[in-house]
């Protein structure tokens, strides 16, 4: 805390910066706890891909600027005359947005003697590499006027923040490397987490013969330093642990499970992979090759989405029963949040798993057995996890077809040429957002699905140019009701146009999809005039 209360450090900006599950954003909001309980607290911003306005970057400085006129009168007065003479905030790059809404009014205020911190936690987490970096070299322009100011952003060291830091002198700006912090300090913290964690999940939900209850002490010291070790000073592996301990089962002994696993295996990238195959593989075991395949769909679907769906969703979108996905999903209860109402988001607990799921190496086909030999013919193969591995661009491919399906039927009562007003709407989509996200999304995930398989090409091909010849209208019409819609729609239409520029030989779009991009384009134009 000393470089946020020492006005004398001219290293306004700090990067915290690790590898994923090293406890960023729990510093992150342990600082904006500790600063806004002194008053000091300016700002924050708490990136998350599983959020559409979470991952937009330019949405960071506004929402910072929001927060210090609340705290600052005089600044809010500036703010206020800032923003009433400019259209189009949202349109601007980080910088510019950086530079009017936070700088300017700052320095019209004239100086502060206390501090002011502003936080950006999870920068990765934004999916615009270009707004990113804007951002980062805004933070890194500070004027030195601003001596008390301080910025404190938090990433995994990903190449557009790397770069950008890398490119300005070091006497600029201050980095900690979270997971190269001395292990002593980080152990014990994490052994007092798990420790109490461990402690409470017993007092507050005791579970009638349940073999905690037989032990002398709980947890034992042994198996709690086992756990420690296995943490390798990483937060996210502590906090999964205890929630696959909490899950439904004997406490005890999915406790000696993962605390008394072979050091012979291979922990894997940011110590989680043997976790996370324990966790699958349990969750597979004596499962047919159908039932694994529909797990994962569904966490194929999770995990890919470009922003969270409501359980109520999620089975839409994949015509599947509630009770059926519910019961897929209660196998997974350590790393996916399932809300008990079905009209909350499901999500990631930690964005590590989809990384694992999606990787080739890491969700490998491993035998969890520990005196297995791992033959690709042992007589476990039905615990390898490989069978649980998610394609991206096959995930994609099929959650696209599942929207265009979804908009199809949707739409099934409207015609095309009706107005915006005059579209029907198909229960039971009018009242859910699955419909928003598909008209909103579709084009998203069409734009991962790969040009290179002509078989599949005619495939996606043939779907897209039969949805757009007969509801492409009614879908522009929709996505023209508003605003923000509006806006999407264009980016929408450049996406489809874009993939389908990358298509080989004799396969091509509708030309509809080049006339509504003409036409949607001019309609923008016209409107940033108006």
């Amino acid at each position: 805390m000393t470089w946020i209360m020492d006005g004398s450090d001219t290293r306004y900006v700090c990067w915290l910066n690790s590898v994923a599950g090293a406890g960023k954003s729990t510093v992150a909001r342990s600082v904006a706890h500790w600063a806004a309980d002194r008053g000091i607290l300016g700002g924050s911003f708490f990136c998350s891909k599983n959020d559409s306005q979470q991952k937009d970057a330019r949405l960071v400085i506004p929402t910072i600027a929001f927060h210090i006129s609340e705290l600052d009168i005089a600044f809010r007065q500036e703010l206020v005359s800032v923003v009433r003479h400019w259209d189009g905030i949202d349109l601007e790059t980080p910088s510019q947005q950086l530079e009017r809404l936070v700088i300017k009014p700052l320095l019209s205020i004239g100086r502060r003697s206390d501090p002011l911190l502003l936080i950006v936690d999870a920068l990765d987490e934004c999916t615009n590499e270009i707004a990113r970096r804007e951002l980062v070299s805004g933070f890194l322009s500070i004027p030195h006027d601003l001596h008390t100011l301080r910025v404190l952003i938090t990433s995994r060291p990903e190449v557009p923040e790397r770069e950008t830091f890398q490119s300005v002198l070091s006497s600029q700006w201050k980095d900690i490397i979270l997971h190269r912090m001395d292990r002593r300090v980080v152990d014990a913290d994490i052994r007092a987490y798990l420790n109490a964690k461990l402690i409470s999940m017993v007092l507050s939900s005791p579970i009638s013969g349940d073999s905690t209850t037989k032990m002398e002490t709980w947890p034992p010291e042994h198996l709690l330093d086992q756990l420690v070790q296995k943490s390798a000073g990483l937060f996210i592996f502590a906090t999964t642990v205890c929630r696959y301990i909490e899950s439904p089962g004997d406490r005890a002994e999915q406790l000696l499970q993962i605390a008394s696993v072979s050091e012979s295996h291979n922990e894997g990238e940011y110590g989680l992979d043997h976790l996370y195959r324990r966790t699958v593989s349990s969750a597979i075991e004596n499962l047919p090759d159908s039932k694994v395949n529909d797990l994962r769909t569904v966490l194929g679907t999770i995990i890919l989405l470009q922003h969270p769906m409501t359980l109520r969703s999620i089975c839409l979108v994949l015509k599947m029963t509630r009770r059926r996905v519910e019961g897929m999903l209660s196998r997974f209860h350590s790393v996916v949040v399932v809300p008990s109402d079905d009209r909350d988001f499901v999500c990631l607990f930690h964005s590590s798993f989809r990384d694992f799921l999606t990787s080739n190496t890491r969700c490998s086909n491993k035998c969890e057995m520990e005196w297995c030999m791992n033959s690709r013919e042992c007589a476990h193969a039905k615990l390898f996890v490989s069978r649980l591995h998610v394609r991206p661009a096959q995930n994609h491919r099929s959650i696209c077809f599942r929207l265009i399906d979804l908009m199809r039927d949707a739409f099934s009562n409207s015609h095309a040429g009706t107005g915006e007003k005059d579209v029907t709407i198909l229960m039971p989509y009018s009242d859910d957002g699955i419909l928003r996200y598909a008209c909103l999304y579709w084009s998203d995930h069409l734009s991962f699905v790969s040009t290179h398989d002509t078989a599949e090409v005619r495939i996606v091909v043939d779907l897209i140019n039969a949805f757009l010849s007969e509801k492409g209208d009614i879908w522009l019409s929709y996505m023209g009701k508003d605003t923000d819609t509006f806006k999407i729609g264009v980016q929408s239409l450049d996406t489809i146009y874009e993939w389908g520029a990358k298509l080989p030989g004799p396969f091509k779009l509708h030309d509809w999809t080049t006339i509504a991009r003409t036409n949607f384009t001019a309609m923008a134009l016209l409107e940033n005039l108006s």
